[in-house]
């Protein structure tokens, strides 16, 4: 065998540089000469010529890299080129000691400052003020001092941002200067002409154009009794029917005068002047008498009826529709009966004989007043016996002009008198969506809310702890270079081909900026993405995902939650039981992870995207609000500090179901040394280790003080230990090593883990 050949393999099974010769083969590919170079082995612990170290591991950073060589000789050699993270130096060990992190918002490049110890750019709403800033509070709230766009909500004395209200009938208000928010200003008192518009009036606070007929008296009318009847008093002009008598009223019979009541009717009295006049036809002896047209020694108004009089009751003439007028005429007439007046709401009204004072005479009877809702002319409706225009807020449900409640109120009934109702496939005020149903995971929830999913698109294993994740079982079994990069590797592959789909749903959210938010259900759901041109998995902001409906109920709610809650931008939920679909250097599994905990930040805030028919983005049908924003984004692979985390311990069970990664089966040169089969599991590879060339996993047991708390303790309790034949766990020994059923052991048996992890917005389907 060549060198060459042997130098690939070599290279494939270890993922770095390894060198080694082989007794009988010459380095420069032919045969053995006395003057190669001796046998070395680039790992073996030994340093060999040609290498300036060998630590016997796989690891690079520690001082010797994988390739033998050291990690470094000089500082500019720990450069990582970040000039926020300080200026690294290497040390006496040849490793690199890190710099002193720069404060941030220091200015690391055009348009770009430190945070969290990573050059980045600027960002309105990363809670720095950055020039061009002039504010940054986090969130997408204007008013509160601080625009979403990162300017004051107001100055003094910049004319363009001096609180002046939207509406002028508010009154100016007065900009606080040291917070930058707007003081109210004292709303200009009711009935009072607007400031930018005379024509209008101020109404508790609002500009109002006055309507003219509506039934309310506003500012420019003098009257309005929202009816059209133009003899009541009150005509469709909003003028008295009756201001000046000789110009408003028709002719008065002779004998009388017309005058203008206190109501501002007309009213024929009778007119003194005439009295003594000759009155009647042609030829006629009678005179005027008292505003009445009567023969020769006929008195109207004596109480006794006389020549030429219909009837008199003498002063009970005075009382307008008693029967008998001031002129000794009967108050109407049967044919044509004359009592109907200009108000078809009030029911037709009839001249019928009465008697009044045992004297015959003729009145007026009211008739049956209209349901109110009845047409009475084009646009116009009964109500209280009026003849009005129908509108919205006149507190009658007119079907007609497609009312569906009247009056308006908050929460129930929409200004243009529709009810407010979910799922009615059109958005009414307070509803953030409304797709026509109420159906959960469809881009908008049951309740028309906008739904805030995101999926998991970056995922690795670390192999560390910290003060979140203080316990780390499985790194510690995972100790290997080659395996801890198998199984990152085949994480970072499973979530770019959408094989694997962690998903969160935030339920309930007021905040959709993530900057604080209290006590919220996180809903954990698993799925598959929609097909379409271009899908990357660690780039699918807005992508369509069908969910797995083993991960949610009958109502579409995930049956696996975590309790959440946003403060100062960060997320946190936990401690929660929840199940994830993960590939652990193989294909996707459901593990059991009990006590999760998860922390990581909200980035910037965006406008989701629109959908034409396909994914990714809203549908039309959804009728998203146009205005509305969400945090597009959790966590950052450019900004360590701001990378999320998540842990929590893995049940022995579950990992015994996984299968064993297919690159530790085999028993050749570059397969593990214990010689595992497909049949094994991830679970013996872990209790087992696994060698090649150097151990890539070692043995490792349970937890010794945590569990599954949900489940019984096997026998005594952890710590556990398992047993294996040959190479797989057969077996199970308490904390008093006396033996106990496997499967119960498995159940409660855990190794703690810690994943780093970002996310980004989904529409879960």
């Amino acid at each position: 065998m060549r060198l060459t050949l042997v130098a690939t393999v070599c290279a494939a099974a270890l993922t770095a540089g390894c060198s080694f010769s082989t007794p009988g083969v010459a380095l420069d590919g032919g045969t053995d000469d006395a003057d190669d170079n001796p046998p070395s082995l680039c790992g073996n612990g030994v340093i060999d010529p040609m290498e300036q170290c060998d630590d016997g591991n796989q690891v690079n950073g520690d001082g010797c890299q994988v390739d033998c060589t050291l990690t470094c000789v000089v500082s500019v050699q720990c450069d990582d080129g970040d000039p926020c993270n300080g200026a690294e130096t290497c040390n006496a060990s040849h490793t690199c000691d890190p710099g002193t992190p720069s404060a941030d918002n220091t200015t690391c490049g055009a348009s770009q400052i430190c945070r969290g110890g990573a050059c980045g750019d600027i960002q309105c709403g990363d809670m720095l003020v950055s020039a061009p800033e002039e504010c940054d509070d986090g969130n997408v709230t204007d008013g509160d001092g601080c625009q979403h766009d990162c300017t004051f909500t107001c100055v003094t004395g910049d004319a363009a941002r001096n609180c002046t209200p939207a509406d002028s009938c508010m009154g100016q208000g007065t900009c606080q200067t040291e917070t930058h928010t707007c003081a109210p200003g004292t709303p200009i008192a009711d009935g009072l002409a607007c400031p930018t518009d005379a024509t209008k009036y101020c109404k508790t606070g609002v500009c109002t154009a006055p309507v003219c007929n509506n039934g309310t008296k506003e500012p420019g009318e003098i009257c309005d009794d929202g009816n059209t009847d133009n003899t009541d008093g009150c005509r469709t002009n909003c003028t008295y029917t009756c201001a000046v008598a000789a110009n408003d009223c028709p002719a008065a019979p002779e004998c009388q005068v017309q005058s203008c009541t206190a109501q501002h009717t007309c009213l024929a009295i009778a007119d003194a002047s005439k009295d003594g006049m000759a009155c009647g036809s042609v030829g006629s002896p009678n005179k005027c008498s008292s505003g009445a047209c009567l023969p020769p020694g006929s008195v109207c108004g004596n109480g006794i009826k006389e020549a030429g009089e219909d009837c008199d009751l003498g002063s009970a003439n005075n009382l307008a529709g008693s029967g008998c007028e001031p002129n000794c005429k009967f108050s109407c007439t049967l044919q044509p009966n004359s009592c109907p007046d200009a108000n078809p709401c009030n029911g037709v009204e009839t001249c019928g004989a009465a008697t009044v004072n045992m004297m015959a005479v003729q009145k007026c009877s009211a008739g049956t007043a209209l349901a109110d809702g009845t047409t009475c002319g084009t646009g116009n409706i009964c109500l209280n016996k009026l003849c009005k225009p129908s509108m919205c807020g006149d507190g009658f449900v007119d079907a007609a002009k497609n009312e569906e409640c009247d009056p308006p109120a908050a929460g129930t009934c929409t200004p243009g008198c529709l009810k407010i109702v979910c799922g009615n496939n059109r958005r009414d005020p307070g509803e953030q969506c409304d797709d026509g149903n109420k159906t959960n995971l469809d881009g908008c929830d049951g309740t028309c809310k906008f739904e805030q999913d995101h999926r998991i698109n970056f995922l690795t294993v670390v192999y560390a702890t910290d003060t979140f994740c203080p316990a780390n079982q499985l790194a510690a079994a995972v100790t290997g270079g080659t395996a801890q990069g198998q199984f990152n590797s085949t994480l970072a592959t499973h979530i770019k081909d959408g094989t694997a789909s962690v998903m969160m749903r935030f339920s309930n959210l007021v905040d959709l900026s993530g900057t604080a938010n209290p006590a919220f259900p996180m809903g954990i759901l698993n799925g598959t993405p929609a097909t379409g041109g271009g899908y990357d998995g660690t780039n699918d902001l807005d992508w369509w995902y069908t969910v797995d409906p083993m991960s949610i109920d009958a109502s579409r709610v995930p049956t696996t939650t975590m309790s959440a809650s946003f403060a100062g931008k960060t997320l946190t939920a936990g401690p929660s039981n929840i199940s994830l679909t993960l590939s652990l250097g193989g294909a996707p599994a459901t593990l059991r992870m009990v006590g999760t905990r998860v922390s990581v930040v909200t980035n910037t805030v965006n406008a989701p995207k629109t959908s034409s028919g396909a994914t990714p983005g809203h549908l039309a049908a959804e009728h998203l609000d146009s205005t509305l924003m969400s945090f597009a984004t959790l966590g950052s692979q450019q900004m360590a500090n701001n990378t999320g985390k998540l842990c929590g311990n893995i049940t022995a069970l579950s990992l015994s179901k996984v299968a064993i990664p297919a690159a530790l089966v085999g028993s050749g040169l570059f397969n593990c040394s214990q010689k595992f089969k497909a049949t094994n599991t991830l679970l013996d590879a872990l209790v087992n280790g696994c060698t090649v060339f150097t151990p890539q996993i070692t043995p490792t047991q349970p937890d010794a003080n945590k569990d599954d708390p949900t489940v019984p303790p096997a026998g005594a309790g952890p710590p556990y230990t398992l047993t294996v034949t040959g190479n797989s766990v057969t077996g199970c020994k308490d904390k008093s090593n006396t033996a106990v059923t496997l499967a119960d052991c498995l159940a409660d048996a855990v190794y703690s883990s810690y994943f780093k992890f970002t996310s980004d917005r989904v529409i879960i389907k």
